[in-house]
């Protein structure tokens, strides 16, 4: 991971899904907000839904409710346990994707065009923001936008 803000495409979405399920013992909580998902991205988000907790780190996804539908058809029964993790909103626009890591170093931030969509990760032209929590503006960055993602919620 790099220390440094950067430019990054749509690929680098799907990365951080990828990086984020695989060592999601590393961060305190996952956020994952975007309007749209489609079949194959709502599976990546099941996987990280169901194993987050297992290693005691929060999850939250913010969408809309049909794609909301594709994450929670598939999740393990019952289905009111995720209610607490996916919150649908009918005016969420934004594709904001954010891990706190544990230890500061290991936090990171997508603000980014990209849908959770194939065509967002990987065919379209998305253009976003990466930045990880190695600078003290870099953190305070984090913290804001994961509190903007949070007021939503409510």
């Amino acid at each position: 991971m790099t220390s440094s803000m950067e430019i990054v495409n749509g690929s680098a979405v799907s990365e951080f899904l990828q990086r984020v399920t695989a060592a999601a013992s590393v961060y305190r909580e996952i956020v994952v907000c975007t309007p749209f998902l489609d079949d194959q991205m709502a599976s990546a988000v099941r996987k990280l839904a169901v194993s987050a907790p297992r290693v005691h780190c929060g999850f939250t996804l913010l969408t809309r409710r049909e794609a909301a539908r594709r994450v929670l058809d598939g999740l393990p029964a019952p289905l009111y346990r995720w209610g607490r993790s996916i919150h649908v909103c009918h005016r969420i626009h934004a594709k904001v994707y954010v891990a706190v890591g544990r230890a500061d170093r290991d936090s990171e931030a997508i603000v980014t065009s990209a849908n959770l969509t194939i065509d967002g990760v990987a065919v379209n032209d998305e253009l976003g923001v990466r930045f990880t929590g190695s600078t003290p503006m870099e953190r305070l960055a984090l913290v804001s936008i994961k509190s903007a993602v949070h007021k939503w919620l409510h």
